[in-house]
């Protein structure tokens, strides 16, 4: 907030008078200026109109905050130096997903304590989203760690390949990791090991309880040093943990357990000192009353699932498999879908020239609770085959991109 006198040029005689006659009406400040119906003052003789509505134009504009993406912010943070990114309390810690467009549905990306619901159909890249978003995280945030609660097994090799690619389009885009001691790069793969240090697994025997036990130990860990925070926890797959054949069956144990230990696992997620966000991996099911012939479910999503043949009738309605319930425990629903027969008209045009597996995904943003729900965007993933005069072991994989809509 400042005078109008301060920031307006005022060597042009227009402007000049227009500063005097919004002095007449009590308007010193761009505040008031922002906030006044231009249109209700009264015309001056020797005055465009047009000039108030340009200096009203300008107030607004000045006073507007530029908005800006979770990745570049993270980005930013890395570019300036590790010391920035370990100065960030709790309370402003934002998890970028990577894809622009999905940090502008978000507000800028996931931000603390938030329990955060990743459903879809198989294949439909809810893993690579997650994955890439958390990995990415980890890279550009030296004093990050995270939980991965897994019922199955973790492809640690994934993750490695994938650390390797953020790491190297970090690179391409300006970033610089280099050692302390002597100032030299730092090698990508080794690189990506010691990140990969600061990513624990767990895996709870199919008991909720046991999951909490889990995240309760990560974060009272004293054998870790004191600058490094849990910024995230992932749950994969939430249904399988929470006993999804009973939910499915209505029992009213099952939903009494499933209530219980997302209100517990939520202040968890609040009460601790380091606020970690808590991504839920949710698969789904087709709603019991579309299996009987009512054709008014609604859907989830907009974009069609794949059908199993090109001759098959569409598939039936999805839904996260832990239904309405578990949806409204949580404070954001993400529903995937992969979008390859959607599009397919766009194969060719988005095509690389190396010899690559490009596969595209659909994301909706179907619940909010901080904000607007219904937005969606599209990402692909384009993996590249080792080169046979590449003597790295493990190749590139899964880069994530955001792409453009054809309206």
């Amino acid at each position: 907030m400042s005078s109008l006198q301060d920031w307006f040029e005022t060597d042009d005689r227009d402007t000049r008078l227009a500063l005097q006659v919004l002095y007449g009406y009590g308007i010193t400040r761009d505040v008031d200026l922002a906030f006044v119906n231009i249109a209700h003052l009264a015309p001056h003789p020797d005055l465009p109109h047009r000039i108030l509505h340009q200096l009203h134009r300008r107030a607004i504009s000045r006073l507007a905050a530029e908005p800006v993406a979770g990745l570049t912010l993270a980005e930013q943070l890395l570019n300036d130096g590790q010391e920035h990114a370990g100065a960030l309390s709790p309370s402003q810690r934002v998890i970028s997903s990577t894809i622009p467009e999905l940090d502008e549905l978000l507000q800028g990306g996931w931000k603390p304590s938030e329990l955060i619901e990743i459903a879809g159909p198989r294949a439909s890249g809810r893993h690579l989203l997650l994955l890439h978003a958390m990995l990415h995280d980890l890279v550009v945030h030296p004093t990050h760690r995270a939980l991965y609660v897994h019922s199955g097994t973790l492809d640690v090799h994934r993750c490695l390949r994938m650390l390797m690619s953020i790491i190297e389009g970090l690179r391409s885009r300006g970033a610089s990791f280099t050692r302390e001691e002597d100032g030299a790069q730092v090698d990508t793969q080794g690189f990506a090991v010691d990140i990969l240090r600061r990513l624990s697994v767990a895996q709870p025997t199919l008991s909720p309880q046991q999951a909490l036990e889990h995240i309760d130990a990560e974060l009272g860990r004293t054998d870790l040093d004191e600058s490094l925070s849990l910024s995230c926890i992932v749950i994969d797959p939430i249904d399988a943990l929470l006993g999804g054949k009973i939910l499915s069956d209505k029992s009213a144990k099952g939903y009494a357990t499933m209530v219980t230990f997302m209100r517990r696992l939520k202040e968890i997620a609040s009460s601790a000192k380091d606020q970690p966000v808590v991504f839920l991996i949710n698969s789904c099911s087709a709603p019991s009353s579309s299996n009987s012939g009512v054709s008014d479910v609604s859907l989830i999503s907009i974009f069609p699932s794949i059908a199993s043949h090109r001759s098959a009738p569409p598939p039936p309605a999805l839904r996260p498999s832990l239904g309405t319930t578990f949806t409204y425990l949580t404070d954001m629903t993400l529903w995937l879908t992969r979008a390859d027969h959607i599009w397919t008209s766009m194969a060719s045009s988005t095509s690389s020239p190396m010899t690559s597996a490009t596969t595209r995904f659909v994301v909706d943003l179907v619940r909010n609770r901080r904000g607007e729900s219904g937005g969606w965007t599209m990402f692909q993933s384009v993996s590249y085959p080792e080169s046979p005069s590449c003597d790295r072991e493990l190749g590139r994989e899964a880069e994530v991109h955001s792409f453009p809509v054809a309206q």
